[in-house]
């Protein structure tokens, strides 16, 4: 079963994650945990974008592009991950 591993206080501060766009966390894929980052289409493109004019590489592992970041579309995009 795929899930995925939020914080203790995650309740605390659920509700301002579709606001930020973004969210990092670990993730139980097929019995392995992994680093996941959450984004949203706008947030991706601000920080892709900033990189760029920064002249850095944007470099994240694991991405998942939801809708908007909340609880029940990670949760949905995890349980549907195939490796």
């Amino acid at each position: 079963m795929n899930y995925v591993k939020y914080p203790e206080n995650f309740d605390e501060y659920a509700w301002e994650l579709s606001s930020k766009g973004h969210f990092e966390v670990q993730a139980v894929v097929d019995g392995v945990t992994i680093n996941v980052s959450f984004y949203d289409n706008h947030r991706l493109q601000q920080d892709t974008k900033l990189s760029e004019e920064l002249g850095e590489e944007f470099l994240t592992e694991n991405i998942i592009i939801v809708d908007i970041v909340e609880k029940d579309k990670m949760d949905a995009a995890i349980r549907s991950f195939q490796p």
